[in-house]
């Protein structure tokens, strides 16, 4: 059976913006980018390919967003979640702060608190799974740009 793992982003500024929209069309881009615009970020899939959260932020390259999926799945347990209402969307959504720094969000709003309630506690159980991702993998990119699974040694 399938395991949870990170899978990698690939994206860029165009005139100002994030493309694509990152972590979402109503938030701001957070992180740093490369000096050409570009920038990384992760997203956790489930064993169903489910998108289940992502990066609440970019990285100027791979290295050290693969550094930061490690640090996520090292300090799980020391994340502390919170739950809000978007009012710009209407929906549910989560956030996980680890060290008081925002690490990861919710993949998607939701219409009811308790769907993005199961919504985290699904992200807080695969985390644990996921393969620990191997940065001498080498990603495959698709014709969108988006990077696909390094490899996982397992260990986390």
């Amino acid at each position: 059976m399938s395991r949870p793992r990170f899978l990698f982003v690939t994206g860029t500024l165009r005139e100002g913006s994030p493309s694509p929209a990152w972590p979402d069309r109503s938030s701001a881009l957070r992180g740093l980018t490369a000096e050409d615009g570009s920038w990384v970020s992760w997203r956790l899939a489930g064993a169903n390919n489910r998108e289940l959260g992502r990066s609440a932020q970019v990285y100027p390259d791979l290295l050290r967003c693969v550094e930061d999926a490690v640090a996520v799945i090292a300090g799980i347990a020391r994340t502390q979640a919170l739950l809000a209402l978007n009012h710009v969307t209407g929906l549910w959504v989560w956030r996980l702060d680890l060290d008081e720094r925002p690490v990861a969000v919710a993949a998607r709003g939701h219409q009811r608190r308790r769907e993005c309630e199961y919504s985290l506690s699904r992200f807080l159980a695969a985390v644990p799974d996921a393969a620990a991702p191997d940065v001498h993998a080498h990603p495959r990119t698709s014709r969108r740009g988006r990077v696909g699974v390094l490899g996982g040694t397992g260990a986390a």
